[in-house]
This record gives C-alpha cells, structure tokens and sequence, in this order.
C-alpha cells in the first residue's frame, strides 16, 4: 500500500496537460504481404520486425534501416501460430508469443545463426498453463515484460514481469500500478530500459490507446499517461521508438483490427528514453584475426568485483551491450582458453544514447620468454627444456623454442592448461617452472628467470714446500677461463696446506698460487669431464740462491726473438714475482732445441732471454736485478728425438743468484 500512495503522490505531482495538437502520418514502407499486426524497433534502431497476417498465417519479416526508410523485407519465420515478435539487445533473438502446443500460448525466442534462425526455444520458467503474450525484454537482459491473458477478453491481459538473477528468470509477479486498466496490448520497453509503451483500454473506452510510463527509481513508476494524438475511435498498438528519425511507429486499425496501417507520431520530450552508453564491435584471435564464436562479455562492478551481467557475441564474434550511464563498470572479453581483454567504462554524463565501437583481442596462445641463468655468475645458460601439460599429462621433451639469444628462449604455449616447464643443463641441477594458464590469463607475453644451481666437484688443494715437504698457508687466486670471471678467493690453505673448494662442473679452471718467499705454481683444472683430480698437490720451492723456474708458456716467433702475445700472462706472472721478492737478483735464460747450427741457436737464444729482461724492465724491474743468459741447445732437458720433446726443451729459466736481505 505504501507504494500505492508514494506512486499516486508522484502522479499528482509530475501529470501534465500535453496540449499538443498531434496527428499520424502514414509510414510508407514496403509490407510483401497480408496486413500489418504488430512491429517492432531493435534497441540500437537499426533493425525492424514486423508481423503480417494474410487470413491464413502469420509472417515475420526484417528490415534494415536506409536513412530514415526500412528496407529489404526479409523473411524470417512464418507460421499460423506465432504473433508479437520484438528484439533483444543486440538483434541476436527474436521473442514471440505462440500457440505450438494444446491451443495455449507461451512465450519463445529464435536465435540468429550464420545464415538462418534457430528452431524455437520455449522460456520454460516464465510459460505456464495460463496464455502468456507479447513479450519484451529490456536491452542489459535485466527484466522482461509480458501479458497475462484476460479469460474475459481475450484480446488483451494483465502486463507481468520477470527480473533475471544469476541467469535465470525469476517467478514472474504481475506489474501492479494505479492506471492500468488490466486490459493491455503490446508492452514495449525502450533501450533506457526504463520507458515503457503500450496499449490499454480504459474502461467505457471504445478502443485502444498507447500509454507510456517511466520508472523513477528501482520499483516506482510514474501513473501512465496517455500519448497525445490518439485517437478515440481507432485501435492504436504495437509502439516502436525509432529514436534515429524521431518517430513513435506504430498500428493503427479499425475497432476490428481490420484495414491495419502503419502511422507515426513525433517523439515527445516526456517519453525521450534516458541516455545509455552502447558497445559495440568484434571479438577475434589475435593469430589469425579470425572471429572468437563462443566468446563471452562480462559486466563487472569494480567495487565488488561482481559480474553484473554477462554476455554472448554471436557466431561472427560481434557483440552489442549496453550500459547505464553515471557509473563505474569493467568489461571483461573473454573465452574458453584465451586471454581476457578488459575494458574500464568510467562513468560519465551523457545526453542521449551513445555508440562507441571497441574491437577486443583476444590469444589463444601466449608467448613466455625464459631467460636460464647461473645462480651464482647470472651468466646465460644454454638449456633443453621438457614441457609437461599438468591437465593432459602429455611430455615433450627438448621442445621446439626460438632462441633470441644465448640463455634466452621464446616459447608459445596455448591458453588453457597447467604447465611444468623442467630445464635441464648438464653441469647443472634440474630445475621446474610451474606456469598456469588454465584460469584469467590477462597478457599475452610473460618473462621469467630461471637461475640454474650449477653442480660442483669438491677438490681438495694441498700446497706444500718441496723441499721441507711442511704446508704452506697461501691465498688462492682461480679463473674460471670458461666464463672470463676472475675472482680471488678469501679462502687460505690452512697451517696443513690444504684447502678444499668446489667448483663447478663443465669449467675450465686456472689455479695460481704466489706465496711471499716461493715460486708461484700454475696448474690448469678441467672439470668439463669426470677425469679431473680430487686432489691437487701444489709444491711450490722457497726461493733460495740456485732455485731454478721454468717458464714453458713464454714463446717467441719463429727464428725469432719477439714474444708471442700468448705469453705475457706468463711474464706478467713472472713481474708480480720479482715486485713480491725485491732482494732477488736472477738470471733470466733461454734455451733452444737442436734444429739449426749450434752458433745460430746460441745466439737466438741470448736474444730471447734479453727480450724477456727488456719486458720486465718495461714494468718497472730494475735492470740491475736481472742477467740475460743464452744457453742454444747446450742444456736440453730431454733429448730431441720428437717434436714433444723439442717443445719441452725450448724453453725460458729463471735462477736466483742472490737474495739481499
């Protein structure tokens, strides 16, 4: 009752006196045959349907709009049992009323396919025993409006309605408002979703005039008011906003329904829907641009994060929704294994309905780059990569992957699973990525890292006096040659002389050990194969007069006395020595093999030795610390009866002649 009076207040409050002096005009549109029965506007005002009769069966044609004329009649259904055809949404559904089972009427909606429309589909909850007519849906697919027959005329019915929760329709509850006169035809309901026509016949009228309505707020309507420019003595129905051209269609017939026509009136200020915003557009794979058939749009409020309504494009991808202005909404795109694609309505002031275009993108596969990594260097890895589906269990293993560079791989994986990613690397432990793409996957490229521990060997370095044959505690310098990074551990040989490391698998190691007061020791490490030492003993000589080193890396050119570039890290060595020691005073000697005259590689070799003290004394050692020696081929280590044993005799020595404290 409460609501009775607030809606009897409101009608005082708001009725006006329309004073408008209104006639019809007649529509000149193509009908292909029998007369017109009813009509009705897509939400989007570019489709009509109207219904024909010819005395033995009922006609559904379309038309498309062509400026302010509709043409191209199609046929879309006919059939002696159908009537009231109108629009959903986005043109995708034709509801009905018709009489297919025991004489009784219900409600039915046909879809439209790629090239046709689909057999009737009965809106089970809504149909009851009773006749159900005329139906009308709002355009968010939020309520639906239709008749209840009159047992007492039967031409027209009480108006019911029905609200969608959850995606079902609920019970329908009749539409109770002071006005109505529980003789209605034809209600429509106009894309603000809140303006609703219709026809009524009041009591001690002769005919059927249109009324319209609003609804103030969610449940309270205004009184109905009547559209001017009816007239008393015809039947007038099936209103039709054509907001594109500014014109209210609708039937006009006789009191027998008879010598039906098509009229129009202007669109009064009073019945101006209120504006709404209008997406439209395609949903296709971002691959092949081809269109996404099952694709869904969802309406999310973002305060909540609760869909609102949730939608379908059509076989060609195309969708059309709208949306109430003055509010916050997100579009959500999506379909069954793609990505989403969202969209932010912001909320704005309109003034009167408003299309706006939006294509949305969607992948059905996604890009994942995976940069592999040492974890301790972060030097790139190459690495093979097994891929499991976690929802198939299906195994590929070392996948196909495009390598953008050394460590980094670019895989494309299809929306819709769990993945396991395992990377392998022979040096290295084995290590998994669990990448789910099974639920909301919103981009369509992703990177990860994936740092690889690297297996290691343990060796133990003893270092030790080779002539007292006690350990000797020394720092350690290595450099791991495979990937170029010098270190110097903080790790010292303990009193002992030993000193355990682990390093990694599948380098290349160098080893340099440079006590004060000893020859330094150099040995090379290769762990790229299970053959390397566990244990290395460095036996390094104190430097005493008469300690002999032989340098095997100092090389020169052929017949020559110029130092090949290999050999500086060698002299370089040799420097450090000499700075680290200042009171040595050596000899600095060179020795040949037997290949040529015994004169010549004398004199070759003396050239090389001065070539060596003229290095050093370029790096600051006093030439008065140093004695060039030539000894040709006089001092063979080993004979020379092989190109090995040559090599081992050409060679360059030092010999301490003197320590000054």
């Amino acid at each position: 009752m409460k609501i009775i009076y607030l809606q009897l207040i409101i009608f005082f409050l708001f009725k006006t006196v329309l004073a408008q002096d209104l006639q019809p005009s007649p529509l000149q549109m193509q009908i292909p045959q029998g007369q017109p029965l009813s009509l009705s506007i897509s939400p989007d005002g570019t489709r009509l349907i109207l219904e024909t009769a010819d005395g033995k069966t009922h006609f559904f044609y379309e038309y498309t709009r062509n400026h302010e004329a509709w043409t191209h009649p199609q046929l879309v259904m006919q059939n002696p049992d159908i009537a009231n055809p109108v629009y959903n949404r986005d043109n995708s559904r034709i509801y009905f009323q018709a009489t297919f089972e025991k004489n009784n009427s219900d409600l039915y909606y046909i879809e439209r396919t790629d090239s046709t429309w689909s057999e009737p589909i009965a809106l089970k909850t809504l149909n009851t025993a009773e006749n159900e007519l005329s139906p009308t849906i709002d355009p968010f697919d939020e309520r639906i409006f239709f008749l209840r027959q009159n047992p007492k005329k039967k031409e027209c019915g009480s108006i019911f309605y029905s609200i969608k929760k959850h995606g079902n329709w609920t019970v329908p509850k009749p539409f109770i408002l002071p006005g109505l006169s529980g003789c209605e035809m034809t209600p429509r309901v106009f894309y603000d979703g809140v303006t609703l026509l219709f026809a009524s016949k009041m009591p001690h009228a002769r005919s059927f005039d249109l009324y319209f309505i609003k609804e103030l707020t969610d449940g309270i309507w205004y009184i109905p008011q009547k559209y001017p420019g009816c007239n008393k003595k015809l039947n007038e129905f099936s209103p039709a906003l054509d907001f594109r051209s500014n014109r209210l269609l609708f039937i006009q017939s006789k009191n027998n329904f008879k010598n039906a026509q098509i009229v129009y009136l202007p669109i009064i200020p009073k019945i101006k829907p209120n504006p709404v915003f209008v997406y439209y557009g395609q949903i296709f794979n971002k691959s092949d641009s081809m269109p996404v058939t099952d694709a869904k749009i969802d309406v999310i409020n973002p305060i909540t994060n609760s869909v609102i309504h949730s939608y379908t494009a059509d076989n060609s991808g195309k969708y059309q929704i709208f949306l109430k202005p003055n509010k916050n909404y997100i579009l959500a795109f999506h379909s069954k294994k793609t990505t989403i694609f969202f969209k932010n309505f912001r909320q704005q002031q309109l003034d009167q309905i408003t299309f706006e275009k939006l294509d949305a993108a969607l992948y059905k596969k996604v890009t994942l780059q995976l940069n592999v990594f040492d974890s301790a260097y972060f030097q790139p890895l190459d690495a093979q990569i097994d891929l499991i589906n976690l929802n198939t269990g299906q195994i590929k293993t070392n996948i196909e992957k495009q390598q953008l560079d050394l460590g980094r791989y670019l895989l494309t994986l299809p929306v819709g699973y769990k993945y396991r990613l395992k990377i392998k690397n022979q040096y290295y432990n084995v290590d998994f990525l669990d990448f789910d793409l099974s639920g909301t996957v919103i981009f369509p490229s992703y990177e990860k890292d994936i740092e690889l521990v690297a297996k290691t060997k343990r060796i133990v370095i003893h270092v030790v006096d080779s002539k007292t044959g006690q350990g000797v505690s020394t720092e350690i310098e290595i450099v791991d040659k495979t990937s170029h990074r010098r270190y110097k551990t903080n790790l010292r040989t303990d009193n002992n002389g030993n000193v355990v490391l682990f390093l990694k698998k599948g380098s290349v190691y160098e080893l340099n050990i440079k006590p004060r007061g000893y020859t330094f020791f150099t040995t090379t490490l290769d762990l790229e194969s299970d053959t390397a030492p566990e244990k290395i003993d460095a036996k390094i000589q104190p430097l005493t007069e008469e300690t002999k080193i032989e340098f095997h890396n100092i090389t020169f050119e052929t017949n020559s006395a110029e130092l090949n570039e290999s050999s500086y890290k060698e002299l370089d060595r040799l420097v450090q020595l000499m700075k680290e020691n200042p009171g040595i005073i050596v000899e600095i000697s060179a020795h040949t093999d037997d290949v040529g005259s015994e004169q010549y590689n004398m004199k070759l070799s003396l050239r090389r030795a001065q070539a060596v003290v003229n290095y050093l004394k370029q790096k600051g050692i006093p030439q008065s610390r140093m004695v060039a020696q030539g000894y040709g081929e006089s001092r063979p280590l080993v004979p020379n009866d092989s190109p090995e044993h040559r090599a081992m005799n050409r060679r360059v020595e030092l010999r301490i002649l003197k320590i000054n404290k």
